[in-house]
């Protein structure tokens, strides 16, 4: 087992022995909880023969983060994976990014999923776990389907929702996807999005509106947006429940690699899930084959697009 280097910040460590590193994190009663609703401290034995379960039964690491041991991360043999960062470096994205490595390091091992069991009272790793791209099965279980995650050009790549924590690089994708698509913005424009599209975002993401994205380290490179419309049932959707699918966007050096689909095809994913019965949007000339290739067809109801514009 080797060490895996995750980005500029973070690497993984095969575990050792590091009583001085690891004992504290088990004895933060918030932590013990968490981990396996322990009132009660860890003590030396317990920690032990906790990670020596882990390597015999899978891989285990400690989470190095700028040169500081802060948690450890694991990746078992039945396919469960459990990550623990310490309180005081927590909501740094340092779990998220080592969960998705944990998704590489299982789709090299040939595994078809990946489990995470999260009791219900832990609010904050179900957000992060969610965010990753898991969806629950049982009411403390997650599953991770490792379709989710291929190599392109030799990269794995992984699909996941963005969070609130995203939001100044949403504002950019919006911005720049815009700009592409219109070829100018004027200042006023801008600045009324920069303005106003954080508010937007806060009320809105993961609610009814789900950004999906691929990174490199924590630089979003690629995204979709699906923002979810209830409306008066009718043949065409019978449930009352749509989508429509607005901003697939690439940043330009990472184009040609099969990012946008892979996206797609997530989110469609996904729409299965949430039951939608019709997904729309509006496809450029590049863009058409891409659509086509996952299941889109062209609209043939006979209606016009019309707009009505408030000046």
């Amino acid at each position: 087992m080797e060490e895996r280097r995750i980005d500029n910040e973070i690497r993984l460590i095969p575990y050792y022995r590091n009583d001085e590193a690891s004992l504290p994190w088990y004895q933060d009663l918030d932590i013990c909880r968490q981990v396996d609703n322990r009132t009660e401290p860890y003590d030396l034995g317990l920690l032990h023969g906790m990670y020596d379960y882990l390597c015999s039964h899978g891989e285990c690491y400690y989470i190095e983060y700028k040169g500081k041991l802060v948690g450890d991360v694991s990746l078992r043999d039945n396919s469960e994976i459990a990550v623990v960062v310490c309180k005081e470096y927590q909501n740094r994205h340092i779990g998220r990014r080592c969960v998705r490595e944990m998704l590489k390091l299982a789709a090299e091992k040939g595994m078809d999923h990946v489990m995470a069991n999260i009791y219900s009272f832990n609010e904050q790793s179900r957000h992060m776990f969610e965010t990753a791209g898991f969806y629950r099965t049982d009411e403390e279980w997650y599953r991770y389907d490792l379709s989710e995650v291929q190599e392109v050009r030799g990269e794995n790549t992984m699909v996941e929702k963005a969070d609130i924590n995203d939001t100044d690089a949403l504002v950019k994708m919006r911005l720049d996807y815009l700009q592409e698509d219109n070829g100018f913005l004027d200042e006023q424009d801008v600045t009324a999005i920069k303005t106003d599209l954080p508010d937007y975002y806060k009320d809105h993401l993961n609610n009814d509106l789900f950004v999906y994205v691929i990174r490199d380290g924590q630089q979003i490179v690629s995204c979709a947006f699906l923002l979810v419309v209830l409306k008066p049932m009718s043949p065409s959707f019978i449930n009352g429940r749509t989508g429509t699918i607005l901003n697939v966007y690439t940043c330009p050096q990472y184009r040609r690699r099969g990012y946008a689909k892979k996206i797609i095809e997530a989110l469609l994913n996904d729409a299965e899930k949430m039951q939608l019965s019709v997904i729309e949007l509006k496809a450029t000339e590049d863009g058409y084959p891409l659509y086509r290739s996952v299941g889109f067809a062209d609209d043939n109801s006979g209606y016009h697009l019309m707009k009505w514009r408030n000046r």
